[in-house]
């Protein structure tokens, strides 16, 4: 985890579109100058964009530089597999369409309660855990979505877990697991783990467009603000927003 460089990570679940495929040239940009600002951290998973997040990501990250200079996260999602013996082919299936031959980071996806029974039951974990050992992914970890007390259970049952994705929404919190957070000095056992915040904020009013407009820029501030402050409990923080850069 030492080759992340920064606290702010760049998320492919929204992407600028343009006549319903992926900016190229747009994201390209966003990219470029993301790495060019230091920063080397970028999120995937399947189901973002109906698959064209992961080709995204290979046309504008993986083709175009060097392995080592990104880390790049995918992500297992239930819809995808039916049995054990689905799990293998479909996330060799995610190599190759991201373009690269091993994960820097491969998560559970969005585990609670219930998920973390399906995967349990088809061994999710334990094709993971090899999949590591075999230097396909180089660190193993859950994106989580439901109550400390769930992940509590989860990471007694997991030690090997080494990093958590937690969501954080900016207006309501209602996704945010209160008091699950990483501290180096703390050996308590949810402590250990590194925690990643996925920034998601929304509201619900009847708004003008010139009101959104000016709660929207808000936000964006806060938010920028809040990668400025940041946390220190928190290893880093990535965004899956579809702001584009402009010239």
């Amino acid at each position: 985890m030492e080759r992340i460089n920064k606290k702010l990570g760049f998320g492919l679940m929204r992407l600028p579109m343009k006549d319903g495929e992926v900016d190229i040239e747009q994201t390209c940009l966003m990219v470029d100058e993301f790495i060019k600002a230091g920063f080397n951290y970028f999120d995937t998973a399947h189901g973002y964009l109906s698959g064209k997040s992961e080709k995204a990501a290979k046309t504008c990250l993986t083709s175009r530089y060097p392995r080592e200079s990104f880390i790049l996260t995918n992500k297992l999602t239930d819809e995808y597999f039916k049995t054990n013996d689905d799990i293998r082919p479909f996330f060799e299936s995610q190599l190759e369409l991201c373009g690269v031959d091993y994960f820097d980071f491969y998560l559970m996806h969005a585990q609670n309660e219930a998920r973390f029974r399906y995967f349990k039951e088809r061994n999710a974990y334990e094709t993971a855990i090899e999949l590591k050992k075999e230097g396909k992914i180089r660190h193993f970890g859950i994106s989580f979505h439901d109550r400390a007390e769930v992940l509590d259970a989860i990471l007694s049952e997991y030690p090997q877990i080494e990093v958590v994705q937690i969501q954080e929404d900016l207006i309501t919190k209602e996704d945010f697991v209160i008091g699950v957070v990483w501290n180096e000095e703390d050996s308590s056992e949810l402590n250990e783990i590194p925690k990643v915040l996925v920034e998601r904020s929304y509201f619900n009013a009847d708004l003008s467009e010139e009101e959104i407009n000016i709660l929207a820029l808000l936000m964006k501030q806060g938010w920028v603000q809040r990668q400025v402050t940041s946390i220190e409990n928190t290893r880093m923080k990535y965004s899956g927003s579809d702001f584009k850069m402009t010239s």
